[in-house]
């Protein structure tokens, strides 16, 4: 399963363990491939797809936003930064592949050092961890996150001079 589909199902849970008035910020940052998906999934029995906001029809109210403007990490931390302002939310739930983690942890705390971020790394299917380095895709993949990973305070240093 890819990693948009277990973060979306990490997302039900969230609702399914009762957490009161849950709001849903999702990002995709590969829009063109991920938008027919998200539409046959948000709008399953569960959800209703008004526009791009989605009021789930579970017990608990839900509203889920879909953000597709953000190119990279970066940007991600952005426009949830804005829309948690915008909402007057106080915590983020920070739903991502298992591999993108540390470097996505360390942008959103950096950038939304004012909101308390809880942490839920996914793991899609097609990532076989036991045996990553006998998979050419799986060594590129994690090879280029380690390198952005390394790379990012130095990222933040320039960009922080930049926009400065």
């Amino acid at each position: 399963m890819d990693c948009c589909k277990l973060r979306l199902i990490k997302s039900r849970e969230f609702v399914r363990r009762g957490w009161p008035d849950a709001e849903q910020f999702l990002q995709q940052n590969d829009a063109s491939s991920q938008k027919p998906f998200l539409t046959s999934f948000l709008a399953s029995p569960c959800f209703a797809f008004p526009n791009s906001i989605l009021p789930c029809l579970l017990q608990s109210s839900l509203c889920v936003t879909l953000e597709f403007q953000a190119g990279d990490t970066r940007g991600n931390a952005v426009a949830a930064g804005k829309w948690v302002q915008a909402n007057g939310f106080r915590s983020l739930q920070l739903v991502t592949a298992n591999y993108h983690m540390p470097r996505a942890k360390a942008i959103f705390t950096r950038k939304l050092s004012n909101i308390v971020l809880s942490y839920w790394p996914v793991s899609p299917d097609d990532l076989d961890l036991d045996i990553w380095w006998k998979t050419p895709p799986i060594i590129r993949l994690l090879a280029r996150e380690y390198a952005k990973y390394l790379t990012e305070p130095m990222a933040h240093l320039i960009l922080t001079s930049i926009n400065d």
